[in-house]
């Protein structure tokens, strides 16, 4: 009988866990739904950036892709060409694997710089316009080239990723180019001792 118990314990925890990974693909697919009126989706044939160490962390789940804009516009340097953006989402397993990921990352972030929790920095060398978003679960990146940065689509790309992919206890980071960084939402206190 004990062993009966336990293993419907195990299957009701494959369940939710299961049911919290479409969830997330599911707000994925919504996020990917939004844009897909300027924007198509790159699969094939690219390369996912070197986001630090979080490209040699274990996800459960991970996904990449390039959102491609279907006409040509004009960059903030006025060329013209195609404006493309890198998305990756990494879902972790349990809440102590994203948590140490995100750990690991942070000693080792983009562009080999190291970050805190919860402080700004207000000059990030080689960054590109980036919009993170870290879930007890799983971290959603959106990148840009500096070129293709224009603050009213910025912005509105943020609230459409927290929107979409977040929830009130998302935290967001905002990188512009070159910097500054800044923990816009539900930003930690950098204060606070770690567990």
């Amino acid at each position: 009988m004990k062993r009966i118990f336990c293993l419907c314990i195990v299957l009701f925890q494959l369940e939710i866990q299961a049911q919290t990974q479409g969830e997330v693909q599911g707000k994925m697919d919504s996020f990917q739904a939004w844009a897909s009126e300027k924007y198509e989706l790159k699969e094939l044939n690219i390369v996912e950036p070197n986001w630090g160490a979080l490209n040699n962390s274990d996800p459960e789940f991970h996904m990449y892709f390039q959102f491609k804009s279907r006409e040509k516009v004009l960059d903030n340097l006025d060329r013209k060409g195609y404006t493309k953006m890198d998305v990756a989402l990494y879902y972790y397993a349990t809440e102590e694997d994203a948590s140490y990921a995100l750990s690991a990352w942070l000693k080792d972030f983009m562009e080999g710089k190291s970050l805190r929790m919860g402080r700004p920095m207000r000059t990030f060398e080689y960054a590109k316009p980036s919009i993170i978003l870290i879930d007890e679960k799983y971290i959603v990146i959106l990148q840009m080239k500096c070129s293709d940065y224009f603050v009213e689509d910025y912005e509105n790309w943020v609230k459409a990723m927290e929107k979409q992919l977040g929830d009130f206890s998302t935290m967001t980071i905002e990188v512009l180019c070159e910097g500054p960084l800044d923990w816009t939402k539900n930003a930690p206190d950098p204060k606070a001792k770690r567990k």
